[in-house]
């Protein structure tokens, strides 16, 4: 089976860590302002998401991607990728909290949650961006 091998291989080379960096230095990309930070938590409350370690990244490298996706917001790692321009850019509040439920930041975490699932399934040492 090929995957044990490619997944031994991307935690070996930190490789999840790497692109994240790379992606965060190849697009405008910066901490949650004081009034993202005060959306979010009063929707999942202030310990629920790692915020220090969340970043909004906008434009850059990924406007190729928003040219494809048609300028949708989309979460990497744990990076929310916006578009520079448009409804999905970063003046929208209501899309950086645009569920109830569900924010746009706790899709960070979920990313987070799945590889750890990944790992734990097979036994590999994927390592995880957040630690």
């Amino acid at each position: 089976m090929l995957a044990k091998p490619v997944l031994k291989i991307v935690g070996l080379f930190q490789i999840p860590k790497i692109l994240q960096v790379l992606l965060r230095l190849l697009t405008h990309a910066s901490i949650l302002t004081a009034e993202e930070l005060e959306a979010a938590g009063s929707v999942l409350g202030p310990e629920a998401v790692q915020y220090p370690k969340v970043r909004i990244a906008e434009g850059g490298v990924m406007t190729v991607v928003f040219k494809i996706n048609g300028d949708r917001a989309m979460t990497l790692f744990r990076t929310i990728n916006l578009p520079a321009k448009g409804h999905h850019s970063r003046g929208h509040l209501k899309l950086l909290v645009h569920e109830p439920r569900k924010p746009r930041v706790t899709h960070t975490e979920a990313g987070r949650v799945w590889l750890r699932n990944v790992r734990a399934a097979s036994g590999l040492a994927i390592s995880t961006v957040s630690s």
